[in-house]
């Protein structure tokens, strides 16, 4: 069986769901040192039992609790891209140095779309379309031609910048997204472990103000160093996210694939 094609980052955040669980029930009971005695005196349940509870306590406990951070930084994520949703928009044209007019990336787009891709202009700038009217006005006789040719070649430039410019949100998106559903094995342990640490980093900094036994540095400087770094992360995510050169290359590599993909299924055809 080959458990490389699991989705393994799921799997690893179900696993280490236990560990804010724990430590939450460790709180509760040190807050509350009594309220857990009903399990130790109940005669009818075996070791074995009262493990599993305990286990799947701290699993279902864990689990809503990396589910409510995880719905908290997505909130926040939403909520930047309403922010900037909310600005005047900017017709992709009057960019002046974008991720899509890459020759690189266009190259392997235009391998992977063929006879669809857009054509590979570059938008014209205002200045250079005044500098051409003007040198179309000394030729008055065929003016008024030369002007509307030269509005058409604008217009198509702008026309195929944007449709360029709809290529690349849609494959940066793809590229998002793949960091996190493709990371490879270790990687994704890493990262859901990091993520329990995180939130039970919170946890314990929540914690801190209800129960005064934890109120010492060898609790408070760990959570608050996971509290930082899921902070941190946070943040660099929506830069890159916003950032649209942060994913050209990783768009490339990604666009390289799938043309490795089309020719050896056309071979197989």
């Amino acid at each position: 069986m080959d458990i490389s094609k699991y989705p393994l980052h799921k799997l690893t955040q179900f696993i280490s769901a236990i560990i804010p669980g724990f430590f939450a029930i460790l709180l509760f009971w040190l807050a509350h040192p009594h309220s857990l005695d009903w399990i130790s005196q109940t005669g009818f349940l075996g070791y074995r039992t009262r493990l599993t509870i305990a286990v799947l306590s701290c699993f279902v406990l864990g689990f809503t609790l990396t589910a409510i951070v995880s719905g908290i930084a997505g909130g926040i994520g939403g909520l930047v891209g309403a922010v900037q949703a909310r600005r005047p928009y900017q017709p992709p044209h009057t960019i002046k140095t974008a991720p899509w007019r890459d020759p690189v990336w266009r190259t392997a787009l235009k391998k992977v779309l063929g006879g669809d891709a857009p054509d590979d202009t570059q938008p014209m700038s205002e200045e250079i379309f005044k500098m051409r009217e003007e040198f179309l006005r000394q030729v008055p006789n065929d003016y008024q031609r030369n002007l509307i040719d030269l509005q058409q070649e604008k217009l198509k430039s702008e026309i195929d910048d944007s449709r360029w410019q709809g290529w690349y949100e849609q494959y940066h998106q793809i590229a998002i997204g793949k960091r996190y559903n493709d990371a490879p094995f270790q990687i994704a342990i890493n990262q859901s472990l990091q993520f329990s640490l995180q939130t039970t980093g919170l946890v314990l900094v929540v914690g801190i103000y209800f129960v005064p036994a934890i109120r010492h540095w060898w609790c408070i400087v760990p959570a608050s160093f996971w509290v930082l770094t899921a902070i941190g992360q946070t943040y660099y995510a929506l830069k890159a996210y916003s950032n649209r050169w942060s994913t050209r290359a990783e768009q490339i590599e990604y666009l390289s694939s799938v043309v490795v993909g089309q020719k050896a299924q056309a071979q197989n055809a």
